[in-house]
């Protein structure tokens, strides 16, 4: 399997085990069930997930030159360029990701941290859905490019679901958290 390919399918299992956190997480916001011990789990197995995710896709960009035409066709790799700034935003944001229901939690401000937390989700949906079809292609599961636009739309339009429904659950939830205080 190529470098290629093994980051396809750690990408698409990321997805998947994000999907499964940001899922449990927007139902136990809504249903104040919240458990630390489940969401550190799920958050640690993402994160991991994320993390050796991140460094093949480093290792291909860097050893493999994978970038060198970017900066020649910006126009024709705007999706490639995207992908590429939401990685970067998606590793920058991670750690005040994970600290942010204890800085509300603490006393701390929620307006900064929810608009971090917007950003942030930001970042993950739209790497998701620059990301999702080339994947399939990469691992030569679709090879039809009129199937890899409809697919391109609909994973578009659930993570633009996904992500309004996080922002605005998570946004509620630290703002009666910080209610409290």
């Amino acid at each position: 399997m190529t470098l290629k390919k093994a980051n396809a399918a750690l990408g698409l299992l990321t997805i998947v085990l994000l999907l499964t956190h940001v899922t449990y997480s927007i139902i136990s916001f809504i249903l104040l069930i919240y458990n630390p011990k489940v969401t550190g789990m799920l958050a640690h197995l993402c994160g991991g997930a994320t993390a050796m995710h991140a460094v093949l896709g480093i290792c291909i960009v860097v050893f493999a030159h994978d970038s060198r035409t970017l900066s020649k066709y910006p126009k024709e790799n705007r999706r490639t360029i995207l992908q590429r700034v939401s990685a970067l935003g998606i590793l920058v944001m991670l750690g005040l990701h994970a600290r942010a229901a204890g800085i509300v939690a603490g006393g701390g401000n929620s307006l900064p941290v929810i608009i971090m937390q917007t950003l942030f989700f930001t970042f993950v949906f739209t790497h998701i859905a620059t990301s999702f079809s080339n994947a399939f292609v990469t691992l030569g599961w679709l090879d039809d490019m009129d199937r890899k636009r409809k697919t391109d739309r609909v994973v578009w339009v659930l993570c633009a679901l996904m992500w309004l429904t996080a922002v605005i659950v998570v946004g509620r939830t630290f703002a009666i958290i910080a209610s409290t205080h």
